[in-house]
């Protein structure tokens, strides 16, 4: 049978959190214009019990009509044009939806893209093709994520400073000790292309531009804190 999915969706089994754990299943919505694409992502999430679809949208101008009726605690926005940018569809539905966690998905986002992305409240991204596991597991991250901040996205400190999750500052200790990928990978249980996302992200947090910047970050946050 022919995958509705234009790209590969690589299925593995994920532990199931769903009726051991009050906070699952996990709402998501889904905005992609290409019918292939909502598939696609709606096929990742009816593939566990950890999530229900809470609704697929075709444009922004139907998410912001549909969504604040089924209050999702996740959005997949696929950022291909349409008629209303990813972007300008998540501000505003972060004025509608607060506690929304945004995760968007393109082939390549650009660093630019990415900037504006967390400038409106990102909090994280997805590349294509999707691979089923990586998917499920950067919802999860963002919605841990999210309940630990009391429902809010980090935007910085009090001091103008990012705030860093435990994955971000454990890799850049790691970086600081001079770790290879292919070490750093399995002690934060992430495979070393899903590494080097994280690392992608976390560098244009840090406004860094390589591993060298970011170790500099660190090391002069650190002597501020003492």
């Amino acid at each position: 049978m022919k995958s509705l999915s234009p790209t590969p969706i690589n299925v593995q089994k994920t532990e199931s959190f769903y009726g051991k754990d009050p906070k699952y299943p996990i709402k998501v919505s889904i905005v992609a214009h290409d019918e292939k694409a909502r598939r696609a992502m709606r096929q990742a999430l009816e593939s566990s019990t950890d999530f229900v679809c809470a609704g697929a949208y075709r444009s922004g101008e139907e998410a912001l009509q549909g969504m604040p009726r089924t209050s999702p605690q996740v959005l997949l926005m696929d950022l291909r044009k349409t008629v209303m940018s990813g972007i300008e569809c998540v501000r505003r539905l972060k004025d509608l939806l607060p506690g929304l966690a945004v995760i968007f998905v393109d082939d390549l986002l650009g660093t630019a893209t990415l900037r504006e992305a967390f400038q409106v409240g990102a909090d994280d991204y997805l590349v294509k093709p999707l691979v089923f596991a990586q998917c499920l597991a950067t919802i999860r991250f963002a919605v841990e994520r999210r309940r630990g901040n009391g429902g809010r996205t980090d935007t910085g400190s009090a001091r103008g400073l990012p705030e860093l999750d435990s994955r971000e500052t454990a890799l850049l200790e790691y970086l600081q000790a001079g770790l290879l990928y292919k070490e750093i990978a399995p002690k934060l249980g992430l495979s070393e292309p899903m590494l080097k996302k994280v690392q992608h992200n976390l560098f244009i947090k840090l406004g860094v531009e390589n591993r060298t910047e970011a170790i500099n970050w660190y090391e002069a946050r650190r002597k501020k804190s003492e």
